[in-house]
Formats: C-alpha cells, sequence, structure tokens
C-alpha cells in the first residue's frame, strides 16, 4: 500500500495543512492531524518538544502510520549513514529538554525512517510502545548525565519490531539499552554504553556492538537468541552473558560467524540458566577470559586469532585483513536475513559492494 505524502518543518507554512513543504504542519500540527495511512515527511532540523506527543494514531497491515526524515529532497537520507554529527542540519532532530516531555507511540503498525531522537534529560526521547514497527536508519542518542535505570533514548516494548541500519549512542553517560519482547537489529551500530539488555526472541545480524563499560550483551527471561555475523570489539566485561533474571532463562542460543577481540572478560559466558547452545565458527582474539564459559551443548570451529585481524580499530574499520583465519571464511546458513554469500567474511560487513573472496552486499551504519 502507497502511504498519503504529509510534510513537516520546523515552523510549518503556507496553509499548514501539510500537503507540500511550502504548506507543512508543525510537528504538533502533524500530531493534531495525522491518521492512518499517512506518512509525515520531517525536513532537517531540530524539533524540540515543548509537550508530551503520544497518542498518534494506530496503523493497520493494510493502513500503516510512516515518518521519514530527509535533508532536502525525500528520499535522499535514504542510503546515507547514520554516523553524523546530531545538531539537526543532516537529518531531522527530535529532542527532549523537559523531564516532562517525550515522543510515545503505542500503536502497531508504524514506520521510522532517517530521524535522530535525542535525550536530553535522563528520560527516553522516544518510548515506542508498539508492536509490528521498522525502524530504518536512525540514530538514538542519550543524555549523558542521565540516571542508570533510564534507557539512552529509546524505550521499546511489546513484539515484532525490527531494526535496520540504526545507530544507538550512550554518549559515553552512565546508560543501558534495554530491549523487552521479540527484536531483530540488522546493521545496527551500538556503542558507548554500559550494556545492551534483551529478552524473550532476540536476533542480531551484522551489527557492531563496540566500547561497552560493563557488558556487550545481556540476555535474560525464556527464549531465543540468533547473533549471526556481528563484531565485539573493546568490552569491559563479558561480552555476550545469558544469565537468569526475574524469570528462569531456558531457551536456545545460536551464535555463530561473529568476531569477539578485545574481551576483558569471557566471550561467552552462560550462568544460572538452561540454554542451549549452538556455536559455530566464531573468532576470537585478544580475549582475557575465556572463549566460552559454562555453555552447554555443541561450541565448534572457533578461530583463535595470534595477531589483530581488523585492517584498523583504531579508525573504526573493523574488516579483516586477508590473512584472517576469518577472512571469506563465514559458513552460510538458514538464518541469515541479508547475505548468504559464503564468501563473505566473519563478523560485521562494512563494505557496500562484495569483493571477490570476503566483504559483503548491503550497507552498515559504519560504511562511508
Amino acid at each position: 500500500m502507497a502511504f498519503t505524502e504529509k510534510y513537516v518543518t520546523v515552523t510549518g507554512g503556507g496553509l499548514h495543512d501539510g500537503s507540500s513543504e511550502a504548506n507543512a504542519w508543525t510537528l504538533n500540527e502533524a500530531h493534531t492531524n495525522m491518521v492512518a495511512g499517512q506518512r509525515i515527511n520531517i525536513k532537517a532540523g531540530t524539533y524540540t518538544l515543548s509537550q508530551t506527543l503520544g497518542n498518534w494514531p494506530n496503523g493497520s497491515n493494510s493502513s500503516p502510520v510512516g515518518f521519514r526524515g530527509y535533508k532536502s529532497t525525500i528520499g535522499d537520507l535514504d542510503n546515507k549513514p547514520t554516523t553524523q554529527l546530531v545538531d539537526g542540519t543532516d537529518r531531522p532532530l527530535i529532542q527532549t529538554t523537559n523531564s516532562s516531555y517525550y515522543f510515545f507511540t503505542n500503536e502497531v503498525y508504524t514506520l521510522f525512517e532517517n530521524i535522530v531522537f535525542s535525550s536530553q534529560v535522563g528520560r527516553p526521547a522516544l518510548y515506542a510502545d508498539n508492536s509490528k514497527s521498522v525502524f530504518n536508519r536512525c540514530k538514538f542518542l542519550a543524555d549523558p548525565n542521565g540516571s542508570l535505570n533510564a534507557t539512552p533514548c529509546v524505550r521499546t516494548r511489546n513484539d515484532y519490531s525490527v531494526f535496520n541500519l540504526c545507530h544507538f549512542d550512550g554518549n559515553g553517560g552512565n546508560r543501558y539499552q534495554n530491549f523487552e519482547g521479540s527484536r531483530q537489529f540488522v546493521g545496527c551500530l551500538f556503542e558507548n554504553l554500559q550494556y545492551l539488555s534483551g529478552e524473550k526472541f532476540v536476533q542480531f545480524s551484522n551489527c557492531i556492538i563496540r566500547s561497552m563499560s560493563v557488558a556487550g550483551l545481556r540476555v535474560s527471561g525464556y527464549g531465543w537468541l540468533n547473533l549471526q555475523g556481528n563484531t565485539f570489539y573493546n568490552i569491559s566485561g563479558n561480552a555476550l552473558q545469558v544469565t537468569s533474571g526475574s524469570f528462569p532463562t531456558i531457551g536456545s542460543a545460536i551464535i555463530q560467524n561473529n568476531v569477539f577481540h578485545t574481551i576483558s572478560g569471557n566471550a561467552i559466558q552462560s550462568s544460572g540458566n538452561k540454554f542451549d547452545f549452538f556455536c559455530d565458527n566464531n573468532l576470537f582474539y585478544n580475549v582475557t577470559g575465556s572463549n566460552y564459559s559454562n555453555t552447554f551443548n555443541l561450541n565448534r570451529n572457533a578461530i583463535s586469532e595470534s595477531s589483530d585481524p581488523f585492517v584498523d580499530a583504531a579508525q573504526g574499520d573493523y574488516s579483516l585483513v586477508s590473512s584472517s583465519g576469518g577472512y571469506g571464511k563465514a559458513q552460510p546458513n538458514p538464518f541469515e536475513g541479508f547475505d548468504a554469500d559464503s564468501r563473505r567474511d566473519v563478523g560485521a560487513i562494512q563494505h557496500a559492494d562484495p569483493s571477490s573472496s570476503g566483504g559483503g552486499s548491503i550497507f552498515h551504519p559504519l560504511a562511508q
């Protein structure tokens, strides 16, 4: 189904009916007037919330709701990395400056694209208490002075949400990111957080998790975990930890084609649970603890490097040198949703085009 396109600018314009950029709504006017089946195209600029924008319309499978950012012309951000400066110049910035205000959605069937959400007050700027929603090329920036128990910028609950090519930045603060319910992350970048926390059914494909101050990814509760072709780099503590929480941790984990590089704890840690592990074709370098600790069932085809396999980690290039044991050695599997080409490298793909013996064919936020 095609959306009915509407437009939003910082000040609005003309007739203020949202029919074109010349007659754009303000964000508050869009909140008042938007209906299911519409997509509001939000022009780059800084949108500071002066009230909570909640109760957006519910979408449906045949009539979803959309929010799409653009810089100058519609679609000009659809293939741009999400690592630009957060100042409202490159893409729309929706920010909170008061602890009473945030962007709140409780609907289903919602599409978010090319938008930066920034929290400045120790609470989420975006509270997405919804299901069946998709986030494409969005950035979530935390308040560095926020409390430990507040999510960095986005709080998501309920089930079946997908994040593609999104960037989660803890901004060096005392923050962690929690995801509740079923989630899929493809080509996302997580950095400068304490740790990630998830439960139920979680899948990470082609993601980079780096510079985490306490741990990488912590999984608790029942469910299913699938890690395919991710890179964990510079993690204080355990890179992946499956642990008992409020509920018995029962389920299964498929951990395949990942890179664990510079880990101060264990690479893969299991404790106090009944998770079944299938670990296959993972690469380990500079792991202080164990590659596997207390994992059950099958651990096979580990790739242990004696020298640094990354091309230039200091500059954020985590692609593998050709001499690495993981170069061009990723194993195809039925869970790959992005590239089943066995020539690709172990770890997250960072290249726009496939090479003859490695790399991949999809875009990643780190690709410039």
